[in-house]
């Protein structure tokens, strides 16, 4: 029966663990613009072609290099993590399966950390491609030709954006096309919303569109993209403080009056549904962080 009941626990936690990592390496696919990278090797043995793509634009966002030895090697530190927790754990918690619950998820942390660095990176970039529509916009109503008004803030720009032109500026200086120069910005800026106005771009200086207004146009919905996003994250931080609330709770809860008290503790590590309940417990846990992370989806 114990045997049972031990592999019904890995079972469970293992798929736990393996949605709790889908969920957080999720991303919207439709970024991914013209990457060359191979998925195959062993690496894509293991994921699914959209979870590689997830990946990797984690990656390219910190200019990570991707490749099959990248994603294996931090798997082997996220196991080596999740291996120390559990060791740890064990001093503290009386059940080994409690520590295998709280350590398992742990073998994803590498990817958990690259994926919040990454989108705090992305917030960056959107609040600085707002103040570059503004400047590039003022540009525009000296000249409005774009890659002269790109020359007129080259040396003003913020970073990323000042080297992004200067690099432009020296593609178009030594010979490639302007069209092609501004497709390679967009790239590396890799936000949806500046793709869309390079290709508008494109078409106004083929059939003669007012540039101007397309600029403007355009800083005018990205900043009330941004406004309403800054709206968008101050719900969703008071739900997920509600949510480790009722995390912190929960251990409270568990060291003060069953770890805190030797009757209690007895009947919940010696008994089947003693354990059980503490397992169910713990996984409530992963359960409620699962949940925080759904609610900052809303956040993009």
């Amino acid at each position: 029966m114990n045997i049972i009941i031990v592999s019904l626990k890995i079972f469970v936690v293992s798929i736990f663990s393996y949605v709790f990592f889908k969920v957080l390496t999720n991303q919207d696919t439709s970024e991914i613009q013209a990457l060359s990278m191979n998925k195959k090797g062993i690496a894509r043995k293991i994921f699914s072609a959209k979870e590689l793509s997830n990946i990797e634009i984690c990656f390219k966002k910190l200019s990570i290099p991707y490749n099959t030895i990248t994603v294996l090697g931090l798997f082997l530190v996220g196991f080596i993590i999740s291996i120390v927790v559990f060791f740890i754990c064990n001093l503290i918690f009386p059940l080994s399966s409690i520590s295998f619950i709280i350590a398992c998820p742990l073998v994803s942390a590498p990817f958990w950390l690259i994926k919040y660095i990454a989108n705090k990176e992305q917030e960056k970039m959107e609040y600085g491609l707002n103040n570059f529509f503004i400047q590039l916009k003022s540009a525009l109503k000296v000249n409005p030709e774009i890659i002269e008004a790109l020359r007129r803030i080259q040396n003003i720009a913020m970073e990323p954006f000042l080297g992004y032109t200067k690099q432009l500026l020296i593609e178009i200086n030594t010979g490639k096309l302007p069209e092609k120069a501004l497709e390679n910005f967009a790239y590396k800026v890799n936000i949806k919303k500046f793709s869309f106005y390079i290709n508008n771009l494109k078409y106004c200086q083929v059939y003669g569109g007012d540039i101007t207004t397309l600029t403007e146009k355009t800083q005018e919905t990205l900043s009330e993209a941004l406004k309403q996003k800054r709206k968008r994250l101050k719900e969703t931080r008071s739900i997920c403080i509600v949510l480790y609330i009722l995390i912190i709770i929960d251990i409270y809860m568990y060291f003060s009056f069953i770890q805190g008290n030797k009757y209690y503790l007895d009947i919940m590590t010696n008994t089947d549904m003693g354990k059980c309940i503490l397992d169910i417990n713990f996984l409530s846990i992963w359960g409620i962080l699962w949940l925080s992370r759904v609610v900052k989806r809303f956040d993009y």
